[in-house]
This record gives C-alpha cells, structure tokens and sequence, in this order.
C-alpha cells in the first residue's frame, strides 16, 4: 500500500529485495524565461529478512536392517544460510540435513527437524524463528520368542512334576512387530493358538503322563 501525506510517502507491506529508488521532478516558472524543470534521485536497497520453512514429513514403515535416508525439506529463508538439527530422544542428534542409518528396531522413534536463519534488521539484535517438523520411523521385525516357560520354573528347559500336584500353566513370551500369531503345541497338536498377541498362556487342570514331552 502507498499513501501520500504532504512531502511523505509511505509504502507497506514490502515483498521484494532490490533497489527501491525516489524520484522527484518539479517544474519551475520564473518571471523572466522559460520553464525550468528540476529532478533529484535518491536509492535505497532492501533486504527482506523471512525465516526457512519445513514442507511434510512422512512417516516411515521399514524393515530391520533395510537403509533409511531422510532428507529435511525446507525452502531457505534470507538470509539463506540455514542450521539444521534433527532431534531425537530429546536431544540434538545430528546437525545436517538429511541423514541415513542402516535400522535396527531400538531406532523405532520420533524424529524431528528443526531449522532456522540469522535474521539482523539494520540498527536491531539478530533474532531467529525456528519451525521444526517430526515423521515417526516404525521399524517392523520378525518375531522371535523371549521366553516359554512353566510357571515357577523360568528359565528352566526341562521341568519334572507330580502329576499328583495339579494343573501347570505354560507361558510363552514373544518380540516382534508387528505383534504375532502364537501357538502352543505337544506332539505337533495345536493346544492353543491366538492372533496379534506378545504372549499366550495354557493351563492343564490336571497332569498325567502322556502330557510330557517336548
């Protein structure tokens, strides 16, 4: 917007970088002679200072092991040398734009960048405005089981009981992701099976000797 008020022009809302110049031209009419005109020039380059912006960060579904690059998607401010940190964990991480890693399951996360310039308007204190942006990295990988036990002997492989003591309850603890299809057999006999669990558990009322085994 311009406005004029008397010798002052005012203009708002300035977008552009460049050479903004005033120019003034008069005519003058002496008594004696022509028309004199007169002119005068003055210029003035500006600089407009705008922080970096981070455009959509996706997040990532992969498999353990399989390489990952990420790369911070900005449009550079003014000035245009931009820091850049990735956050993880609650802590600086790296300080680059993109990043790659070779995955393993404990990198399953938030990650977040964060940008930002050094902005210095003439005459003021250099000031920063930061945005940042987070994707989640889910790292899938098989299942594997954690521990399958008899309740008060974990860790033990080989169990003997009393078939006089009563019923025994067999636990089967699983890792992975996604979660898993777990089953507990004898004698390739599906005894019990349940679907996107991390553990299943099967209690025999009672124990006799055709129940061992392996």
């Amino acid at each position: 917007m311009t406005t004029i008020n008397g010798q002052v022009m005012n203009v708002s809302n300035v977008q552009n970088n460049g050479k903004y110049t005033c120019h003034v031209e008069n005519s003058m009419s002496p008594s004696v002679g022509g028309v004199v005109f007169g002119s005068n020039s003055s210029s003035l380059d500006v600089l407009m200072l705008f922080p970096p912006m981070i455009g959509e960060l996706k997040n990532t579904s992969v498999v353990e092991g399989s390489p990952v690059t990420v790369s911070c998607p900005v449009t550079v401010g003014y000035p245009p040398q931009t820091t850049y940190e990735w956050i993880r964990n609650g802590t600086v991480w790296k300080r680059t734009q993109m990043f790659s890693i070779a995955t393993a399951r404990n990198d399953a996360m938030f990650y977040t960048c964060k940008v930002s310039n050094r902005m210095q308007q003439t005459g003021e204190q250099p000031v920063s405005q930061p945005d940042t942006k987070s994707f989640y990295l889910n790292i899938w990988y098989k299942s594997s089981i954690t521990s399958f036990f008899i309740e008060g002997h974990r860790g033990q492989t080989h169990v003997t009981v009393d078939e006089n003591d009563g019923g025994i309850q067999f636990t089967c603890e699983v890792d992975s992701n996604p979660s898993s299809t777990v089953k507990i057999l004898f004698d390739g006999k599906i005894l019990k099976q349940r679907s996107n669990t991390k553990q299943i558990s099967l209690t025999h009322s009672s124990v006799a000797c055709l129940h061992g085994g392996e």
